[in-house]
């Protein structure tokens, strides 16, 4: 996603963003890291170097 409403929110380009719909409505955040790591691990996928 871009554009000047981006940055005029707060967000900064490359951000990592979670988007939430619902009827009528979405919904923008920033994403927890340590959120998306749990996920990775729960998945049982390992860091490569």
């Amino acid at each position: 996603m871009y554009g000047v409403w981006m940055a005029q929110a707060g967000f900064i380009n490359g951000m990592p963003v979670k988007i939430r719909m619902m009827k009528d409505c979405i919904v923008i955040t920033l994403q927890n890291t340590r959120e998306l790591w749990g996920c990775i691990e729960g998945m049982s996928v390992t860091y490569i170097n």
